[in-house]
């Protein structure tokens, strides 16, 4: 299972993994002054889903502020065209740096190739 958390450390951290990385495809770049870009590939079959799972904030006001967001972005898409983007308000959470997870499903990896034993090493058995 491949997938993404992101959250509160005090400021925001991402942590994403993937289970079949496309050879060449990693971006690691500066984004302005003092940001940074990160980008890659993982691959997956026809038809995935990602499932999506969200805490809702501890704070009251914060879960109301979330609620109230989400359930007017929930109205929205029952109208909602194909190819149409909802969006909502999340306050960040401090410290809880999996608020958001989403997850999916990679292609299956090839089969790892085992290199040669080097030449005159001792067998096991």
């Amino acid at each position: 299972m491949a997938g993404v958390d992101i959250g509160g450390d005090g400021s925001v951290q991402w942590h994403a993994w993937g289970d079949n990385i496309k050879p060449g495809k990693e971006v690691v770049q500066n984004h302005g002054p003092h940001g940074r870009e990160h980008q890659n590939v993982d691959k997956t079959d026809p038809g995935g889903v990602f499932t999506i799972s969200i805490e809702v904030p501890p704070n009251q006001t914060d879960a109301n502020t979330f609620l109230q967001s989400f359930a007017a972005a929930c109205a929205q898409a029952q109208n909602a065209a194909p190819g149409d983007r909802i969006q909502f308000i999340l306050p960040i959470v401090d410290y809880d740096t999996t608020q958001i997870h989403v997850d999916w499903v990679s292609s299956p990896a090839p089969p790892h190739v085992e290199l040669p034993k080097f030449p005159g090493a001792s067998k096991a058995g």
